[in-house]
């Protein structure tokens, strides 16, 4: 596998008493799932990346190339002024830009912008903390890609989640939109709780691939393989099938690729608080 990186998971989703503590799973301290993030806790958990999240984090805004490696890094420090920096670029318009601090991003104010682009439901976006309010837009950028897809293509996309014919219905539930597909599908097993991540794995990976579009992960769905999927490049893949979140226009803000970056972000929360036990 190309440009994924497993942080110590082995078979089992918690890490053995003799086995070195996974990298992903010391972040979990810093994940703060219940408070609004601020600049404060933005800057905390980059200053405690490893290498390879700050990897991902970078190629999620497109700094670097899916297939990029650590290699291709510049320094901790470095690396965590890049991305700032350009997360700041493209959340911000270009009279806004130049007078912002790249120390003092609000984050939680970016992840609620983006959630009202997405579609998210204002009591939603008004009343959940950050990391459900992510996970939020993680869904509704399944709605999006699934939006994008013509019936039969629903229907094939359908096939290859629901290989346990779990599913009931494939063409009404292919009939259906986004936000109606989604809010039936959140009811299965392959869309509720860590699930979702996995199963959009397999979402991207198929859209992808109907799409010509060559990405350097594939769809996973054992557990030994979830840390792998969740620190590939979840953001990256989003902005190459760009068209199907949508463009901005020159010199605005641009939500799009701000979501791929949140939607990066909240992979890597997730993915710690999982292998931690606590998802």
């Amino acid at each position: 596998m190309t440009g994924a990186t497993v942080w110590g998971c082995g078979s089992s989703d918690q890490p053995s008493e003799s086995a070195p503590v996974d990298p992903l799973v010391r972040m979990v301290r810093f994940v703060e799932p219940d408070i609004n993030w601020t600049a404060r806790q933005l800057n905390v958990f980059l200053d405690e990346l490893p290498d390879a999240g700050l990897l991902s984090l970078k190629q999620g805004l497109g700094l670097l190339e899916g297939t990029a490696s650590t290699a291709d890094l510049a320094g901790t420090p470095e690396d965590q002024r890049h991305i700032k920096k350009q997360l700041l670029w493209v959340s911000s318009n270009i009279f806004k830009y130049p007078v912002s601090d790249i120390e003092g991003i609000p984050y939680h104010d970016l992840v609620k912008w983006v959630a009202s682009k997405t579609s998210v439901d204002q009591e939603i976006v008004k009343s959940r903390t950050t990391y459900p309010l992510e996970r939020a837009i993680n869904e509704q950028a399944f709605a999006m890609l699934w939006d994008s897809l013509d019936e039969s293509r629903r229907k094939e996309l359908l096939a290859t989640i629901d290989t346990a014919g779990r599913i009931q219905d494939h063409a009404g539930v292919a009939a259906l939109g986004g936000s109606a597909a989604l809010g039936v599908l959140s009811a299965t097993t392959y869309f509720s709780g860590f699930a979702f991540y996995t199963t959009m794995s397999t979402v991207i990976s198929t859209i992808a691939g109907w799409a010509g579009v060559t990405l350097p992960f594939a769809a996973y769905t054992g557990a030994s393989s979830i840390a792998a999927f969740l620190s590939g490049p979840v953001g990256w893949a989003l902005l190459a099938l760009g068209g199907a979140v949508g463009a901005a226009m020159l010199g605005r803000a641009n939500w799009s690729k701000t979501m791929a970056f949140i939607i990066q972000l909240h992979s890597l929360k997730a993915a710690s608080r999982h292998l931690a036990g606590l998802e």
